[in-house]
């Protein structure tokens, strides 16, 4: 067993049992610091536009880090409150995703900020934070925006930012862009070819983003070489936040409601309801507390936990909140707005509704996760009731059609399940078999023995023993109906649920194409992008990298921004600009 897995279960029991202590300075050194740098679209936006960002989180000798498996991006007020909050997964110390700014949002100026868990234990200093300004033209109240009597010394123009192409990495010419023109038609395509002229480029990983220049003043974002050179302070917090290293920790306590009922080495089940890949036991400690490490992707919000071998009213169940953070110590940007910004505001706000009106037409794709088997595997005898003739009920079906599995009934309401093992003269009852319906734990079987059959798709029977965490299963019923919905028609059901902020889902994002097909099709369609590109994983297999998009309805002054980090952690930046006619 190597190192990393040593610490991994170190840290996974030290979850459960050190709520509120300190950080033991030998695991900081041992797993080291975390800090996290964002690529991000644009300071100034909108109601009705998107903010897009790459994430790149990075350790030791600033490589991207193995640590963290999951980062919060977050966007905060000026009174300090979580207007947005955002989980995504990282791969190899890097994830993306984006933010809808709705028209709910009113004008301000807000905090973008970027963590991991880990980095929870050195405070909100070591966050990565930048400046974001929100101009919502739905709202009458822009007052934290517009320029008052007492800000006329501020500036009353609207400047073009002009900078020159840059190209960042230490002294080293790293990257070169060459783009097949410097001035294009609207729907031009446009051609770059990248080429890495240090081989550290190659396996690096990067994010380009395309994209007019605002018609602002704002101040220069937080660089790569900045953040890289940035040092991570000492640890001072009084609790201590694990790393999620394997995926999203949830955390929680159970309660009796009951006197004399017990807390300690409980058994409580996470399941999904609607997903048989999903199932997840976690054990109690003296005081009740429980942690889950989720290692595989979910995509529902709501999930049902339940205690093990007790009934709903017997305990409550509360989840740890992940919210904990000071924000006290945040300041903020002033963006104001003056009345020369007017004409560039109102043409950039309609060109965005129109642009919202066609997504329907140009939207982005999430990426479709591969199909996952169910839990315990594929070692089952699955039962598609089609296949046989229907019976009303979910017990007289199981009489009927299923082998190696009895019904037994303990006084007037009581129903239990015997699974016959493989090989096994006589099943002693000393464990019970898992019954799951449409992802959901059973242990209250009275419902399910009158269930209306014909809404059942298939019943999957295992018949070897079933571990989950430490709990032994005498094997597993797996029902699924047609329309996965057991848990919306049936209400006696032990399990509390619980509302979860789900990890983002992968995109996939648009990119107009305009050849002699398209170009037909869509002359009539408006095209007012004022986002050219966005590609996230960019990544150089080779020392040239040669990329396309078409310019769009919207003229001005473009710039090309490619930012990212070599696999030894060196910064990159490149700029380089282009004009629409």
């Amino acid at each position: 067993m190597n190192k990393i897995n040593y610490i991994l279960i170190f840290l996974f029991l030290l979850a459960i049992n050190s709520f509120g202590q300190g950080l033991d300075q030998t695991i900081v050194k041992t797993i080291g610091k975390e800090k996290m740098f964002l690529h991000f679209s644009t300071p100034v936006l909108l109601a009705g536009e998107t903010l897009f960002y790459k994430a790149y989180c990075l350790e030791r000798n600033n490589e991207l880090s193995s640590i963290s498996r999951i980062a919060f991006i977050e966007l905060i007020n000026e009174k300090l409150e979580v207007v947005v909050r955002q989980k995504i997964k990282l791969k190899n110390g890097h994830g993306y995703g984006d933010i809808f700014i709705s028209t709910d949002v009113p004008s301000g100026n807000y905090k973008l900020l970027a963590y991991t868990q880990w980095m929870k234990n050195w405070g909100i200093n070591v966050f990565f934070q930048s400046d974001i300004s929100i101009i919502n033209p739905f709202r009458s109240d822009q007052n934290t925006v517009l320029l008052s009597s007492e800000n006329h010394s501020l500036t009353d123009t609207v400047d073009i930012i002009n900078s020159d192409s840059k190209n960042n990495y230490g002294n080293i010419s790293a990257m070169q862009i060459n783009i097949n023109k410097k001035k294009f038609l609207k729907r031009d395509k446009v051609l770059l070819q990248l080429n890495a002229k240090n081989p550290e480029l190659i396996n690096g990983y990067f994010s380009i983003l395309v994209h007019k220049k605002n018609d602002f003043n704002i101040p220069t974002n937080n660089t790569p070489a900045q953040f890289s050179n940035s040092e991570v302070a000492s640890h001072s917090r009084n609790i201590f936040f694990i790393p999620e290293m394997r995926g999203e920790l949830i955390c929680g306590r159970i309660s009796s409601t009951r006197p004399q009922t017990v807390v300690n080495q409980k058994k409580v089940v996470l399941s999904i309801p609607g997903d048989n890949t999903f199932l997840e036991m976690a054990s109690t400690d003296e005081n009740g507390k429980f942690c889950f490490n989720l290692s595989e992707n979910h995509s529902r919000t709501e999930v049902l936990l339940q205690v093990l071998g007790s009934k709903k009213d017997d305990y409550s169940i509360e989840l740890f909140q992940e919210n904990n953070i000071d924000y006290s110590s945040l300041t903020f940007g002033k963006f104001i707005i003056n009345p020369k910004m007017k004409e560039s505001i109102l043409k950039r706000s309609i060109h965005n509704q129109i642009e919202n009106a066609y997504y329907g037409i140009k939207p982005d794709t999430i990426k479709v996760q591969e199909k996952q088997l169910p839990f315990y595997g594929i070692n089952g005898t699955i039962y598609e009731l089609n296949d046989y003739t229907r019976f009303p009920s979910f017990k007289e079906t199981l009489v009927e059609i299923i082998n190696n599995v009895w019904v037994s009934k303990k006084g007037e309401d009581h129903y239990s399940l015997v699974v016959e093992g493989i090989n096994q003269v006589y099943n002693t009852g000393a464990y019970q078999p898992l019954v799951i319906v449409d992802g959901i734990v059973i242990q209250n079987l009275n419902s399910l023995m009158s269930y209306n059959a014909n809404k059942i798709k298939s019943i999957t029977v295992i018949r070897e023993k079933y571990i989950v965490g430490s709990h032994i299963f005498e094997g597993v019923l797996d029902i699924v109906t047609f329309d996965n919905d057991y848990a919306k028609n049936v209400s006696i059901i032990d399990a509390d649920k619980i509302i979860l902020n789900t990890i983002v889902p992968t995109k996939k994002y648009f990119k107009q194409a305009y050849n002699k097909v398209t170009s037909q099709n869509s002359k009539h369609i408006p095209d007012y992008r004022y986002q050219l590109l966005w590609e996230p994983e960019l990544n150089f297999s080779s020392s040239t990298q040669t990329l396309e998009f078409y310019t769009s309805d919207v003229s001005g002054n473009f710039e090309i921004n490619i930012v990212g980090f070599t696999k030894s952690g060196k910064p990159i930046e490149i700029t380089e600009t282009f004009v629409v006619e």
